[in-house]
C-alpha cells in the first residue's frame, strides 16, 4: 500500500491536468448593432432580457469542458434569442453569434484552422443582436366559437384587458390579455370560458400585428348549492358565515378566489378548494359549489435557547392551539426565562367574535418580571 500511494497521484494529477487543459473559458459581449453598448442595461431593457436569456450568458462561469460545449451553448442560443426577440415584438430579429472572431458557421463546420486556438483563450464570445423596428398592434379581435349557438357575452372595451392599439405587440401582452378576458368572462356568470384558437399575424411591411381569439365562453350560469367536505375538527359554520353569494346570484370568479383566500387565512387549513362541483350547468343554470378542505394539526408546540453576553443564556417555550373552541380560535402561551428576565405571556384570537360582522378580535395579557443589578 505504501508503494502504490504515489503512484495512485500521480495518476490523479495526469488527469486533473488533462482536465484542466481540456477547459474552454470564455468572455462575453452583448452587443446591439444600432448602437446600445452592452453595459447600459439599465437604460435597455431588451439587452437585458437577452442577457437573462442566454445561456452563454448565466452559465459563463461554469467553464465549458470541450469546445463541443461551448458550440452547443451558441447553436442553442442562436434559436432562444431569436424566439426572445420576437417575444418582445422585434419579428424582422436577427442574432449573430460568433467565438474568437470566427462566425458561428465556422465553428459548425468543424474546420480545424477555423476553431479558436487553445492557446488564445479565453474565446472571445460576442452576440450581436440586429432587434429591427418593434411591431405594434394594428387590431385585436375576439370571436365566438359558436356564432349559431351559445350567444356571446355583452361587448367590452379592450382596455378591462390590458390593450391599447398601438402599444407594442409583445407576446407577455398579448397572453397576458387572454388570461384576463377569460377571468372577466368568469366574473360575468360563464364559469367555463376558454381560448380555442389564437392567430397572430404579422404584417412586416407595416411592422404590425393583428391579433384574433376564438373564445368559447361556455354557458351562463347562476351559483347553486354549496357542499363541504373535509371537515374533522373545525365547524362547517365557519366556512359558511364566510361564503358572500346567494343561491341564484350570477356565477361570480372573483368571489370563489376571495372565499378561497379568507379560509387559506383561517391558518387552520392544509390546502382549500374551491371550485364547481360538476363540469356543467344544471337545466335551472345553476351551478352547485364544492369546497374541499384538509385540515392541519391544530397544536403546535416548540422551544429555544438562546445566550446574550449581558444575560447569559436564556430559554423560550411555547404552545399553540389554532382551533380552541372548533371556529378557528387561536390560543398561544408562551414563557421565556433567562437569568435577569422571566415572563408568562398569552394571546387570544377569535376570528368569529360577533357572528354578523366578520372581523378578528385579540387579547393579550402576560406577566414580566426583570431583575436590575444593583451598584453599591
Amino acid at each position: 500500500m505504501r508503494r502504490a500511494l504515489p503512484v495512485l497521484v500521480l495518476v490523479v494529477d495526469l488527469v486533473v491536468a488533462a482536465a484542466a487543459r481540456s477547459e474552454v473559458p470564455y468572455e462575453m459581449t452583448v452587443i446591439r448593432t444600432d448602437g446600445v453598448a452592452d453595459g447600459v442595461l439599465s437604460e435597455d431593457p431588451l439587452l437585458a432580457t437577452l442577457r437573462g436569456a442566454s445561456e452563454l450568458v448565466t452559465l459563463e462561469d461554469r467553464t465549458p469542458q470541450t469546445l463541443s460545449v461551448l458550440e452547443s451553448r451558441i447553436e442553442s442560443d442562436s434559436e432562444r434569442l431569436v424566439r426572445v426577440l420576437r417575444a418582445e415584438g422585434y419579428y424582422d430579429g436577427r442574432v449573430e453569434i460568433t467565438a474568437a472572431g470566427m462566425p458561428e458557421t465556422a465553428l459548425q463546420a468543424g474546420d480545424p484552422e477555423t476553431q479558436p486556438a487553445r492557446d488564445t483563450q479565453p474565446v472571445r464570445v460576442t452576440i450581436a443582436v440586429t432587434p429591427g423596428p418593434q411591431y405594434t398592434l394594428r387590431s385585436y379581435t375576439v370571436d365566438n366559437a359558436h356564432p349559431y349557438g351559445t350567444p356571446f357575452p355583452e361587448p367590452f372595451e379592450l382596455a378591462e384587458i390590458g390593450i391599447a392599439l398601438g402599444d407594442p405587440a409583445t407576446g407577455r401582452r398579448i397572453v397576458r390579455a387572454e388570461d384576463q378576458l377569460i377571468a372577466l368572462l368568469k366574473n360575468r356568470g360563464r364559469p367555463f370560458a376558454q381560448v380555442v384558437d389564437r392567430m397572430v399575424i404579422a404584417d412586416h411591411a407595416a411592422h404590425a400585428v393583428d391579433v384574433t381569439l376564438t373564445v368559447d365562453a361556455g354557458p351562463e350560469a347562476t351559483f347553486g348549492g354549496v357542499a363541504i367536505e373535509g371537515l374533522e375538527d373545525v365547524d362547517a359554520e365557519l366556512i359558511q358565515d364566510r361564503v358572500t353569494w346567494e343561491p341564484g346570484e350570477p356565477y361570480d370568479q372573483a368571489k370563489v378566489e376571495a372565499l378561497r383566500t379568507a379560509l387559506a387565512q383561517l391558518e387552520v387549513f392544509r390546502s382549500v378548494s374551491v371550485a364547481p362541483a360538476a363540469d356543467w350547468v344544471q337545466p335551472d343554470g345553476r351551478l352547485p359549489m364544492r369546497i374541499l378542505v384538509t385540515e392541519r394539526p391544530h397544536r403546535t408546540i416548540g422551544g429555544g435557547i438562546s445566550y446574550a453576553t449581558n444575560d447569559g443564556p436564556g430559554a423560550r417555550i411555547y404552545w399553540q392551539h389554532r382551533n380552541l373552541f372548533g371556529q378557528a380560535e387561536r390560543l398561544e402561551l408562551r414563557l421565556a426565562g433567562s437569568r435577569r428576565l422571566s415572563e408568562l405571556a398569552a394571546e387570544y384570537r377569535d376570528n368569529s367574535f360577533f357572528e354578523d360582522i366578520r372581523f378578528t378580535f385579540t387579547a393579550d395579557a402576560g406577566v414580566r418580571q426583570e431583575l436590575t443589578p444593583s451598584f453599591d
